[in-house]
């Protein structure tokens, strides 16, 4: 088909495609301001390879053909995002294969903030906040110990993009479309999505007039059919990833770590001891001399002030402050439920840490927007910032270890010597990882 007949075949009027060249210019010009933004934090992220993202991703995508290295269990669960990376990496040169997973993943990223900021207009109307919001999921705090930029986690962010898509009560025919997919493609990439259930069913009740059971959007649907084929997919593995777990743990070190983790570092300024280890090791874990206890203590008082305020606020609202509600409880079960089955690692408390950046934005946006700049529209947008300030250096586990076109340069030496495979040596130092390449593939991919 020639290209003027295709294009006439669209139907796309003058003013639509403006508008479609103008969003994929902004779209662009954001694509490459959040890289070089993410490039400033972690310029590692540019030179090497992390975890998952070359054992995996990267060498699940050499050895099996697209798209059946799609289907390959990370964990015992379906994730596709991850596989996608590696898919896109092997299309260049494999020493290149840092700079493409990077690419890949502040594509991803400024698909997720262009979803948060138009999927929360209807609880978030001031656009300024709303960019705030946006950025904050990418920045948080938290995710900077072992999360951002890299594919291995990105499913983190995909989930916490979608709380105001869940909750969202009304939807145009694009948004429909938009956010149906990126629902799917969210909960095809890990099964979390699973614990928003509450949003959704809150979402009918408030359309519906207390009513759960009426005809499901295309939002419900997608999310339904995404979880279903990811719970099919698991079962399928013989629920491998249920049997990564060693038993229950107590509930009470998920409440600990909610407080310090996800409340702590999300709000407090340079709160975090995101850039060290175990926060744990070496400690005097008596009361009165224990860090651990004065830090559990000044986040329970954070805590139960954050709840005060939310509750207090804009008492003529209550939309506003049930939603805000609703986001706590709900990604605060998630927390204490991933913690005392699985684990409280940090990748896992992005969600309730978006969550509650998510509700001080929805009660605090319920004031009419003026042109006067007043002190308490300016103080949890300067709180963010401080928080983004305080912890902009990552962990070790991030940027220590080889670079990758070093390692890969040795690679090359010992395949010359007639090795039929090599490892490639990747980051984190802490297990060792690497990617076991075919010697034929590298000299084929160089």
């Amino acid at each position: 088909m020639k290209i003027p007949t295709f294009y006439k075949s669209l139907k796309i009027n003058t003013f639509q495609l403006r508008f479609l060249i103008k969003m994929a210019s902004i779209f662009l010009a954001c694509w490459t301001s959040l890289s070089l933004l993410l490039l400033l934090k972690i310029p590692e992220s540019f030179t090497k390879l992390y975890a998952e993202d070359g054992a995996i991703s990267l060498e699940s995508a050499l050895k099996n053909s697209f798209p059946s290295n799609l289907f390959t269990p990370i964990a015992g669960y379906l994730d596709i995002v991850a596989h996608l990376a590696g898919s896109f990496a092997i299309l260049f040169p494999l020493v290149y294969a840092p700079s493409l997973f990077f690419a890949f993943n502040t594509f991803v990223y400024t698909l997720i903030c262009f979803t948060v900021f138009y999927a929360s207009k209807e609880f978030i109307p001031n656009p300024i906040n709303r960019f705030f919001l946006s950025l904050s999921l990418i920045l948080l705090p938290i995710a900077g110990f072992e999360s951002i930029a890299n594919t291995t986690n990105l499913h983190f962010f995909l989930v916490s993009a979608c709380i105001p898509i869940l909750i969202k009560t009304s939807f145009t025919k694009f948004q429909s479309i938009y956010f149906s997919f990126f629902v799917f493609f969210a909960s095809l990439s890990v099964p979390l999505l699973v614990f928003l259930f509450p949003l959704m069913a809150f979402r009918r009740i408030t359309v519906n007039h207390k009513s759960l059971f009426t005809k499901p959007n295309l939002v419900e649907v997608m999310w339904t059919l995404g979880l279903f084929l990811q719970f099919l997919f698991i079962a399928s593995n013989g629920f491998l990833a249920a049997t990564k777990s060693e038993g229950f743990n107590s509930i009470l070190k998920p409440i600990y770590l909610y407080l310090d983790r996800v409340l702590g570092t999300t709000l407090i300024p340079t709160w975090g001891f995101v850039s060290k280890g175990d926060i744990t090791a070496n400690q005097d874990m008596s009361p009165l001399n224990s860090p651990l206890y004065i830090r559990g203590i000044l986040s329970l008082i954070t805590f139960i002030l954050l709840i005060f305020y939310v509750i207090s606020k804009n008492k003529q609202k209550s939309k506003a402050r049930k939603v805000a509600l609703l986001v706590i409880v709900t990604t605060s079960f998630y927390w204490i439920c991933v913690g005392v089955v699985f684990s409280s690692a940090p990748r896992y408390a992005i969600l309730p840490a978006f969550g509650l950046i998510f509700a001080l934005f929805c009660v605090q946006d319920v004031e009419p927007v003026t042109n006067k700049l007043h002190l308490k529209s300016i103080a949890l947008p300067t709180l963010i910032i401080l928080t983004w300030i305080g912890s902009w250096q990552p962990s070790q586990f991030r940027v220590e270890g080889p670079v990758w076109i070093d390692e890969f340069r040795k690679a090359e030496f010992e395949c010359s010597t007639g090795k039929e495979d090599v490892d490639i040596r990747i980051i984190p130092l802490n297990q060792n990882w690497t990617v076991t390449v075919d010697c034929q593939k590298i000299q084929r991919l160089d």
